[in-house]
């Protein structure tokens, strides 16, 4: 009832003052005069970011639009701006905030009823392929599809003029094909809530599909020149594709030498697709025009068909040197030397061969003394030298392909003879009225020539006269003295030569016949 009255007054006053005031002149409304309202507001979101489009039944009549926007903390709109085109984006604003925003009208200074647009969430959408991998070998790929949960459709292309795509129902994962050919390929998609809500912008992720792999070039560096252990050679596998392993064969004696694309081991650039290294050849390592095979695999697991260099490798290394043991000197000869050596074990053994010089500094350019074909013959006897010399030696060990190594330096020197060790002669031995029979002991003499048999009539014997008899065999230690005569006194020596003339007499003896 007080609300009545006090309804009732204020009108009983409000019309005594305006039956006082005799200049009042009545307004009358003219609701045309206001702007229709917009109509049918549509709303994109992003990363930080809504966009809004609305239409109009009198567009031309529109001097501009104001917008206003609330959260759903907030009690009233408040007014952000202005915008005579029927679009307007909001950049202000915070990702998973919970947005409502009004448009109005304005014309002549006269503003029409706002329109309310649905709830609006700004977020970050995304889509990841294989969980963020840099490259597939498969078309077939995983998409992971990041959006909030009112988020209700999408729609996929790998276009992003999204083309015949349409929407669907959202999904956290899903599988995908990629467009065809190998290269980096991107996917794109729009999300879409129970509102009508859609991504102001497509998400996007790329990946590079890589489904085969190619070799461009072997390369070696020899250019058909012998090497051996030691020796540094370059090999090379040309790709197009960094990240991956590359190997090379030498024939089939050593496979899967490793090359390197990270600047190092002789490779010059890093990650450039060029696979290198410097190898240096081991000891034991021997092949002989061999072919050298690359290979590679890509990063992903691809295998490049193989690719043969076009020179070939020829690796030979010279044997291992044989041990030279010093000269020795061969009982009962000053003129020989025996030469021993350690046994070769080079595998293509091809020949020793033994070099011999009168001063320090033997080469396979000195005189050659041997060549010895056989590999176990580790002896040899050097009989062509002169007494009492010193004699340099040093042996070569040579394989099939022609490489040597020298053996250390060694010397002998030969003797210098000494006259052989005098026999001793017995008396001699009447065994009739005109014979002796001689008899002494056995010459060891390693270098023995001869006995020669002395007889004088009258002593001492004449060692210049002509030998009686000369017995050339060691063994032989008697002789018989035929046709002499009575009476007469015969004095007897037996000298032992040796090969090199010297002598040595026995003891003198006499016998007289009776």
């Amino acid at each position: 009832m007080l609300s009545k009255r006090v309804f009732v007054f204020g009108f009983f006053i409000l019309a005594q003052w305006l039956a006082c005031d005799s200049d009042f002149t009545p307004v009358n409304f003219d609701p045309d005069a206001f702007p229709a309202a917009p109509f049918a507001i549509s709303l994109t979101v992003g990363d930080g970011i809504v966009a809004l489009s609305w239409s109009h039944p009198k567009p031309g009549e529109v001097d501009f639009y104001k917008i206003y926007r609330r959260t759903n903390l907030d009690t009233s709109f408040a007014f952000i701006d202005t915008t005579a085109a029927l679009e307007y984006t909001d950049t202000h604003v915070n990702n998973e905030v919970v947005y409502l925003y009004g448009v109005s009208a304005v014309r002549n200074d006269l503003e029409g009823n706002k329109t309310l647009s649905v709830n609006v969430v700004p977020t970050i959408f995304s889509v990841i392929i294989n969980s963020q991998a840099e490259v597939t070998r498969s078309r077939m790929v995983v998409l992971t599809l990041v959006a909030p949960v009112t988020t209700t459709f999408m729609k996929i292309s790998n276009d992003p003029a999204f083309g015949a795509s349409a929407w669907e129902p959202y999904s956290a994962t899903k599988g995908w094909t990629l467009s065809d050919g190998d290269g980096r390929k991107r996917v794109f998609v729009h999300y879409r809530d129970i509102s009508g809500n859609q991504t102001l912008t497509a998400a996007q992720d790329s990946i590079t599909l890589d489904t085969k792999a190619t070799i461009l070039s072997v390369t070696e560096n020899t250019n058909g020149q012998v090497r051996s252990a030691g020796d540094r050679i370059r090999f090379t596998v040309i790709t197009a594709e960094e990240g991956g392993s590359a190997t090379i064969d030498l024939g089939f004696q050593r496979r899967g030498i490793r090359l390197f694309d990270d600047g190092t081991n002789g490779d010059d650039v890093e990650n450039d697709g060029t696979y290198s290294r410097d190898f240096q050849v081991p000891q034991g390592l021997e092949v002989t025009n061999v072919n050298v095979v690359g290979q590679f695999n890509d990063r992903v697991g691809n295998s490049a068909e193989s690719v043969e260099a076009p020179g070939r490798i020829t690796i030979q290394n010279a044997p291992d040197p044989v041990i030279l043991l010093s000269p020795e000197n061969v009982a009962g000869s000053t003129t020989t030397l025996r030469l021993n050596w350690t046994r070769s074990n080079a595998t293509d053994f091809s020949s020793y061969k033994l070099y011999r010089a009168l001063s320090p500094g033997v080469t396979n350019s000195s005189g050659l003394v041997a060549s010895i074909a056989s590999a176990s013959t580790v002896t040899h006897l050097d009989d062509t030298l002169q007494q009492n010399m010193t004699y340099y030696y040093r042996l070569y060990v040579f394989d099939a392909g022609g490489l040597s190594a020298a053996s250390n330096e060694v010397s002998g020197t030969t003797g210098n003879n000494e006259p052989p060790d005098a026999v001793t002669l017995a008396q001699p031995d009447q065994t009739d009225s005109t014979t002796f029979r001689l008899s002494w002991t056995r010459s060891m003499a390693d270098d023995f020539e001869s006995y020669r048999i002395y007889r004088s009539e009258g002593a001492p014997v004449d060692l210049n006269e002509a030998p009686i008899s000369i017995l050339s065999t060691a063994t032989t230690t008697m002789f018989e003295n035929l046709d002499l005569q009575q009476g007469i006194e015969y004095h007897y020596q037996v000298l032992v030569f040796d090969l090199d003339g010297l002598s040595a007499a026995s003891n003198e003896v006499m016998g007289q016949l009776k």
